[in-house]
């Protein structure tokens, strides 16, 4: 039997591009890798469909690296972002503008609270908001907010890293202006890859910035050329230019149907299980439930995995103990969702 990952992330990954993975690195200062970094972005700018003249960055790290470097070359000192705040992951946005003395607002938001858009402060730089909440499951309306922000000359600038590849993510139609995706979720890759869209616009009010390894300006210089200032993760690249033309033969909205279905599949075969949907406005992503039996989320993630060697996953923080995530993403079968239900109602009826 086959370890299942039902988690936002890392996710399954296919035996192809696992395979990739175990090769060794090779050099990557030669025109044979810069080809490859260009296939990959033109690949990624269409699957997004980018604006015109829009342009991307490939740096070595975690979606968080993403959030923090788009933050510090999007607003300076003298500028403010607004950051909608429904959970740990908007959270992260407000923390790294207090690391770094940035001025900011923030529109707190309850579990199932609707966004009122007459409440944002229209005297910010940018807009900072979670495509997908993944503490709490919620997706957000993009193109209503993205409208808003062009109404009133604001940046908008999204974290889509556990939604791309399950919700609708469309540059040109939501708006978007900076776009943050990762290698190890929706893409279905192993982590280490941040990845950020820029429209020409962003790229215009870029600032100056007081990072040397974060600071934009030179990555677009870069990858001009098909490279990057620094070190990139040279395996992980070889896998996503397999992996995105795996994707460009079936189309993004393919892979968004197929996710839509398995989160649909897994949310009505659970509704006789001790187990709640959590937010009203679920992504394709995962879902996050409630546990309603009186055992804590994080005690019956640990003894699931041991019987059925099924990794699921907490929420954080104060909701550690009261909901299980269940992603839907990566390379996931309906068999695999079938599987696990039958494990969760085993679990739950005592038969182990």
């Amino acid at each position: 039997m086959k370890k299942l990952l039902f988690t936002p992330g890392p996710v399954m990954m296919s035996k192809k591009v696992l395979k990739i993975g175990s090769n060794q690195p090779m050099y990557f200062r030669n025109d044979k890798f810069s080809k490859i970094i260009l296939e990959c972005k033109q690949l990624i700018l269409k699957f997004v469909n980018a604006p015109k003249n829009s342009d991307l960055i490939f740096m070595t790290g975690s979606g968080t690296l993403g959030m923090e470097a788009t933050l510090i070359n999007l607003i300076n000192n003298n500028e403010k972002a607004t950051i909608i705040n429904g959970g740990g992951f908007g959270e992260r946005f407000i923390k790294i503008c207090e690391k770094k003395n940035l001025q900011f607002s923030q529109i707190k938001l309850n579990l199932n609270e609707i966004l009122d858009l007459n409440k944002i402060e229209t005297n910010s730089k940018a807009l900072f908001t979670n495509a997908h909440e993944t503490t709490i499951g919620r997706v957000y309306d993009l193109k209503a907010i993205g409208k808003f922000c062009e109404k009133n000359r604001m940046l908008f600038c999204v974290d889509a890293i556990s939604a791309f590849m399950a919700d609708e993510i469309d540059m040109t139609k939501q708006k978007i202006d900076a776009l943050i995706i990762s290698s190890n979720k929706g893409l279905a890759l192993p982590p280490g890859l941040a990845i950020i869209i820029l429209s020409k616009n962003a790229i215009e009010n870029l600032v100056p910035c007081d990072s040397f390894y974060m600071d934009f300006v030179s990555y677009l210089n870069d990858i001009k050329r098909g490279q990057t200032p620094f070190t990139p993760p040279i395996c992980i690249i070889y896998q996503l230019l397999v992996r995105l033309k795996e994707i460009d033969k079936k189309g993004v909205l393919y892979y968004n149907k197929k996710t839509h279905y398995l989160a649909k599949y897994f949310r009505n075969h659970i509704k006789d299980l001790p187990l709640k949907l959590y937010s009203k406005f679920p992504s394709n992503a995962m879902s996050a439930v409630e546990i309603t039996n009186g055992e804590k989320a994080f005690d019956f993630i640990n003894k699931f995995e041991k019987l059925y060697d099924i990794t699921l996953t907490p929420s954080g923080g104060d909701l550690k103990d009261k909901l299980i995530r269940v992603g839907h993403l990566g390379n996931l079968s309906k068999k695999d969702m079938k599987f696990l239900i039958k494990c969760l109602k085993e679990y739950f009826k005592g038969i182990k």
